[in-house]
């Protein structure tokens, strides 16, 4: 792990300066639980009437809520209903054993935040009960100034969180792992972080944002969280 003193002490440029908050998805981005939604969405597949699909064609289907995932394989069910669903099935896999690991960079990155004088934020569609409960046992939740779980609407949340710290969009990052949370971002005059690792390949991000380079565009790409303190 690198040391707080080289990684505050090496910023290779000011880019974060521009920022008074940085808010996080969660599901790729702080913690890979990957796995275990896996597990449930070929659950909902199989009461859905569906095919068993493997883990990588779950990853280019895949998506914000769980009616959505099932959206996209083109079986129609109720969003509330569904979420409700998922919701039971992912803490009867918790109950089983099953747990989401955090990622390695994030408690470092985190502090280095809180020392430069950001706020932090989570907006994440992850159940708010299982984020709490995750963030705290990760031991970070007081790291975050603000923390919005369950939200299936990022759009209108972002720009609630930016006037709930009395910012303009553009003095917030907003960093999650699909082309949903860019979109939204986007929409809502965030600037958006997409991170390596999550949900959403660069080649899906591609596809779905209908782009050749992100480099033509304000897409902020990370390989990992450090790479916020060399950009």
């Amino acid at each position: 792990m690198i040391n707080d003193y080289l990684l505050l002490n090496n910023v290779k440029s000011n880019f974060l300066d521009n920022f008074e908050v940085v808010c996080f998805d969660v599901s790729g981005v702080i913690h890979n639980d990957m796995p275990i939604v896996f597990e449930t969405n070929k659950y909902l597949i199989k009461k859905f009437g569906g095919k068993e699909i493997s883990f990588n064609e779950w990853r280019a289907k895949n998506s914000y809520s769980p009616a959505g995932f099932l959206k996209n394989l083109g079986i129609k069910a109720d969003e509330d209903e569904t979420y409700e669903f998922y919701k039971k099935l992912y803490n009867e896999y918790i109950e089983k054993g099953y747990h989401p690991k955090i990622y390695p960079d994030v408690k470092q990155t985190l502090k280095i935040l809180k020392t430069m004088g950001k706020e932090l934020a989570i907006l994440s569609s992850h159940p708010y009960k299982n984020l709490i409960k995750e963030l705290a046992d990760y031991g970070i939740k007081d790291s975050f100034d603000l923390i919005w779980g369950g939200e299936r609407n990022k759009f209108e949340a972002l720009g609630v969180i930016c006037a709930n710290f009395k910012i303009d969009p553009e003095k917030m990052i907003y960093i999650g792992d699909t082309y949903s949370d860019l979109i939204d971002s986007m929409k809502v005059g965030v600037t958006p972080a997409w991170v390596d690792g999550g949900y959403n390949t660069l080649t899906r991000i591609k596809k779905e944002l209908k782009i050749d380079k992100i480099e033509n565009t304000d897409i902020i790409l990370l390989p990992n969280l450090y790479a916020l303190f060399y950009l």
